[in-house]
């Protein structure tokens, strides 16, 4: 399994992330691309760098990876029972830093930055996380 997998399986059981992105078949977490006509808000990962970890007397079997989190919503803030891009990311953030695996040795938050997509009217919430851990 890898990296971003197995981060997908950590998050994903997360109440706040539940709440916002749904659970089982109502799920709006997608890896690489989103369904087509998806509700919002949703987020799609993808891996950006992987590389393994090694020390002078070899490969350490650690591996360290780059995950981008994009997230999507026509909101900034909550509106009428509407989860916004502010909200919508600090689940997707919160989950992260709360990792307890004994695969996944630590994430790191490396960037966000939340823009405005006029082409498709959604913000946009890009979540950057620095995961290091078993492969």
């Amino acid at each position: 399994m890898s990296i971003e997998e197995k981060v997908f399986d950590l998050i994903t059981v997360d109440a706040a992330v539940e709440e916002i992105f749904g659970s089982g078949d109502d799920q709006r977490i997608f890896p690489v691309v989103a369904s087509d006509g998806v509700d919002t808000p949703y987020c799609v990962y993808f891996m950006v760098t992987r590389g393994k970890k090694y020390s002078y007397a070899g490969n350490i079997d650690l591996e360290r990876s780059q995950i981008q989190f994009s997230v999507y919503s026509p909101l900034f803030f909550n509106n009428n029972g509407l989860y916004g891009i502010r909200e919508s990311a600090d689940a997707i953030t919160a989950a992260l830093e709360t990792i307890d695996d004994s695969d996944i040795q630590k994430v790191f938050q490396l960037s966000e930055q939340i823009f405005f997509e006029v082409e498709n009217g959604k913000y946009h919430a890009a979540i950057t996380a620095l995961v290091c851990g078993k492969a």
